[in-house]
């Protein structure tokens, strides 16, 4: 079989940016081809590492620049875009010819209609699939927030694929009310973190090997979404009664400079670390003693099931969609309300109860193993090969 993924970049460190780069790995490993086909990556090298046999182009059709020209042109300067990247996209499907186009969203919303049109007139087959949890973008938000989103309006388009494939049970319940082909799927643990766990299952004194050092991690982009804010006010609240611990977090993004001030203005400058991004993730993981998702709403939340594979217990937010169906509460981690107070009691209770954190990060370890690479994978080749 022969896939063609799209993005709009995969340059940058993210949960989607990673699962394309493990998914495309895995199925050339197992006989099939597999292109990534994007369209800003503007010559940057691919963050994370791709077997030899995986192509990549890109079509250098960035949207943004219509943003760098004077009002009045940018009518024109968008309908070229627009004109460009279908000339490039489908002489790209003309040659290579796949069985099936899968669309990532979020942020291809600004040309999906013209890759479903394109690829129904060459015949190909497309999956859409979706990283993000639609009831927050399509039912959480006040109407008019609703209809400026770029999501709103790719419905139509998205309406029109073969299937769309969620991460979540609740995200496809959402997503059910506008599309009638839903599957769910949930997203494998990257290679290292399958073999890591397979590692600790045989030789489970290899857990928690790091000497014990009284820190916790979270992991994310540094934007609004994750709400860093919230979670730098939660710890900041309860920090002075635990003089020993720190907070690492591990991530870049537009929000760093205004979170290295929320952390002074809180006096935790030396207490809460921004790390920036590492290859190196397992190490960084077991430093810690927990892990902590503050969001607002998550496509699944891989970085659970990261810290799950590397023996951590989590506390996270009951936000959409993901943590929910992740975490059991109370045995591998604990759910919070979304706001500050709730998360830093949930925090605080994790710091001061080392015996069940403990077994809780076993529990979540042994959880994990719903989430191996060689177990999930080939549900999603025989959703690909479904639509055929």
């Amino acid at each position: 079989m022969k896939l063609i993924y799209i993005a709009p970049f995969l340059h940058m460190p993210g949960g989607l940016e990673h699962i394309l780069a493990e998914k495309a790995n895995w199925l050339v490993a197992h006989g099939h081809e597999v292109q990534l086909l994007t369209y800003t990556q503007n010559g940057k090298e691919m963050f994370y590492a791709l077997d030899e046999r995986v192509l990549h182009r890109d079509l250098q059709c960035p949207l943004y620049v219509i943003y760098k020209k004077p009002l009045y042109k940018r009518p024109f300067a968008y309908l070229q875009c627009r004109r460009q990247f279908r000339q490039r996209f489908a002489e790209t499907l003309c040659e290579y010819r796949p069985d099936v186009l899968v669309i990532t969203i979020p942020n291809t919303e600004e040309y999906i209609h013209d890759m479903l049109k394109v690829a129904h007139q060459q015949g190909v087959k497309v999956i859409v699939e979706c990283h993000l949890a639609a009831d927050y973008h399509l039912e959480g938000k006040p109407l008019f927030e609703r209809l400026l989103s770029r999501l709103f309006p790719s419905l139509k388009a998205i309406q029109k694929s073969d299937l769309l494939i969620t991460l979540t049970d609740r995200d496809a319940a959402s997503w059910r009310r506008f599309v009638k082909h839903v599957s769910v799927l949930p997203n494998p643990l990257p290679l290292a973190f399958s073999q890591e766990h397979s590692t600790i299952n045989k030789e489970p004194s290899t857990i928690n090997k790091e000497p014990f050092t009284p820190r916790i991690i979270a992991v994310g982009r540094l934007f609004s979404q994750k709400r860093f804010d919230r979670l730098i006010e939660a710890f900041a609240l309860i920090a002075d009664h635990y003089p020993q611990w720190q907070l690492d977090i591990y991530g870049d993004g537009p929000f760093c400079q205004v979170m290295q001030q929320q952390i002074a203005q809180c006096g935790m400058t030396g207490r809460i670390m921004l790390n920036g991004t590492t290859h190196d993730m397992q190490a960084a993981y077991k430093k810690c003693q927990f892990f902590v998702l503050s969001s607002d709403y998550e496509g699944f939340g891989m970085v659970i099931i990261e810290a799950m594979a590397c023996g951590l217990p989590v506390v996270a937010t009951d936000c959409p969609c993901g943590p929910a169906e992740i975490i059991e509460d109370g045995r591998t981690g604990l759910l919070s309300r979304l706001d500050v107070q709730d998360l830093a009691k949930k925090m605080e209770w994790m710091m001061s109860h080392e015996a069940e954190r403990q077994k809780m990060g076993q529990q979540a370890l042994l959880a994990s193993a719903h989430y191996q690479l060689e177990q999930v994978m080939p549900r999603w080749l025989a959703a690909y090969q479904s639509v055929l």
